[in-house]
């Protein structure tokens, strides 16, 4: 007898399985024979799918009634993500910094995969750097995508700032343990300090002159800025005029 069968099903023959053996010979004076379908290993996400296999054609004898198994191949492939970023620091003045977010072991999910990120540190999301992307896709066939974080200027004197980057949940795929990435933007201002008045004399007799402590390029503090004065000259402090301020402050 011979026997001929179909393969259907969400399983692709010979991608996700051994080619199957489409036809089968049963031995004269034997009851039946057997054969074997292998599962193909890839790394595609694409959950678990189905074989169906039916006879098509029976010569020599009659199929009885319909004759259909069907076998799940169970997938064992996890999209894990993992987050990488190309430096640990930018300049604040449109410096930036490309994040990668990747399967692990190069698994390629068949739908999208969707990263959503949260963002906290001392530098603020849309003051100290362009506001971040909260969502990232990596396509369907793909491993990875890429995101980027770009310093905004300014004129605070305020420190370098970090930017702490952390996945807060994946849609169709887990976070691989913790990730999280920290990204250092350098503050490239600085507090230089002039100093002006406002007239090259006065009369002893209550005149006054105004001095003026100021920064250069009109950069501001995130700290007050204490200047220190000292005093020379042919007056004397306290006698010829009155005694003038030892120190002053630019508050913050």
């Amino acid at each position: 007898m011979i026997v001929t069968f179909d393969y259907t099903g969400s399983a692709i023959n010979g991608t996700d399985y051994i080619t199957g053996t489409i036809e089968v010979t049963i031995p004269a004076l034997t009851t039946g024979t057997t054969f074997t379908l292998t599962g193909l290993d890839d790394l595609l996400v694409e959950g678990n799918e189905l074989i169906t296999v039916d006879i098509n054609t029976v010569t020599n004898a009659t199929e009885y009634g319909t004759q259909v198994q069907n076998l799940t191949i169970i997938d064992d492939d996890v999209a894990y993500i993992l987050m990488s970023v190309n430096t640990g620091a930018i300049d604040e003045n449109n410096g930036s910094a490309t994040f990668t977010l990747f399967t692990s072991g190069d698994v390629i999910a068949s739908t999208g995969i969707y990263v959503d990120l949260i963002y906290s540190g001392t530098a603020i999301d849309g003051v100290d750097y362009i506001t971040g992307s909260v969502q990232v896709e990596i396509l369907a066939g793909l491993t990875g995508a890429t995101f980027v974080l770009t310093g905004l200027n300014d004129i605070i004197v305020e420190g370098n700032e970090v930017i702490q980057v952390d996945i807060n949940f994946v849609t169709n795929g887990f976070e691989y343990g913790t990730q999280v990435q920290n990204l250092t933007i350098l503050d490239d201002d600085a507090a230089q300090v002039v100093l002006s008045v406002n007239t090259g004399a006065i009369d002893e007799n209550a005149g006054m002159a105004t001095f003026t402590v100021y920064t250069s390029g009109d950069v501001t503090s995130v700290t007050g800025i204490v200047i220190d004065l000292i005093y020379s000259g042919t007056g004397t402090n306290g006698v010829d005029y009155i005694t003038g301020s030892t120190n002053v402050t630019i508050a913050a």
